[in-house]
């Protein structure tokens, strides 16, 4: 589907919508894109993505009803530059952002209490992070301040650190990629990380 077959009107809406999920930071409320509910404009908005190798990402409330969307790359586009290096964090940025996200998101899910969604997840202090032995407070701190500069985390001072939106825009399949990752990060030993390894080794889905 193409914006040839639309009248202006409706061209104007489709490209407004795709511009907004692109460009915005964090998730836009479902009430500010009523396309996307449009069951013959949508189709079109996910066409214009698709072109460039993006997806609608839908977000949910606790009753399963969407509250908002963002924009985000496809799985196989997402592997793609993963392997070519680009958009990848260097080590140490890496090693902090798993600090957050055991903190944030995979201790929290331990409890039954996992975040509906990563970005609203309950912030951790910076004193916290400042445990770890192998990295010094300092090193710590800047990386977070960094890391707040580019939207993958959010500093929120006195308030704290949490994972910031440049989660929003993971899909599923990509979320569920890392939470594999921060249990094989936790836990090595465990029989379900010895299966989820040779799961990955013999190339089955993950």
């Amino acid at each position: 589907m193409n914006l040839d077959r639309l009248a202006q009107p409706e061209i104007v809406t489709v490209t407004q919508a795709v511009a907004v999920l692109e460009q915005s930071h964090g998730v836009v409320g479902a009430a500010s894109l009523p396309v996307l509910a449009h069951p013959d404009l949508r189709p079109i908005v996910d066409a214009q993505l698709d072109e460039v190798g993006r997806v609608v990402i839908e977000h949910r409330d606790a009753d399963g009803e969407i509250e908002g969307y963002s924009s985000g790359y496809t799985d196989d586009i997402a592997e793609q530059l993963a392997a070519e290096g680009l958009g990848v964090l260097p080590p140490l940025d890496r090693a902090i952002v798993a600090l957050v996200l055991l903190r944030c998101v995979a201790m929290p899910a331990a409890r039954g209490q996992a975040p509906r969604r990563w970005s609203a997840a309950t912030p951790v202090k910076l004193a916290r992070l400042h445990d770890n032995r192998f990295l010094g407070n300092t090193v710590i701190t800047e990386a977070v301040n960094r890391l707040h500069d580019q939207h993958v985390l959010v500093n929120g001072r006195a308030a704290g650190i949490r994972p910031g939106p440049a989660f929003d825009r993971l899909t599923a399949s990509q979320r569920r990629r890392i939470e594999e990752d921060l249990l094989i990060l936790a836990a090595p030993g465990d029989p379900v990380v010895a299966a989820l390894n040779r799961q990955r080794s013999q190339g089955g889905p993950s």
